[in-house]
């Protein structure tokens, strides 16, 4: 029998990082590092650069919001290796 991980919600800023980590992969197929999503900006297909969502400005919200989305279960990464975020 397999066992299915069970998916918390979210909150706002947890929703909007899952949110960019979603549509940084589509463009660009390979997940942003955290100096990405700190910048919260996306390049579209023209190569115009859009602010997609609010820029944060610490790195350590940055890893503690993709260590909650892990442990409630949405996305999973491999520690100390860059761009390694799976979307469960």
């Amino acid at each position: 029998m397999v066992k299915k991980k069970v998916k918390f919600g979210l909150t706002g800023p947890q929703k909007e990082v899952y949110n960019y980590l979603l549509a940084f992969y589509q463009v660009n197929n390979i997940f942003p590092t955290y100096t990405q999503i700190m910048s919260g900006k996306l390049m579209d297909d023209n190569g115009i650069e859009t602010q997609y969502i609010k820029e944060r400005k610490s790195k350590s919200n940055i890893w503690r919001i993709m260590h909650e989305l892990k442990a409630r279960g949405w996305i999973d990464f491999q520690e100390s290796k860059k761009q390694t975020t799976i979307i469960l």
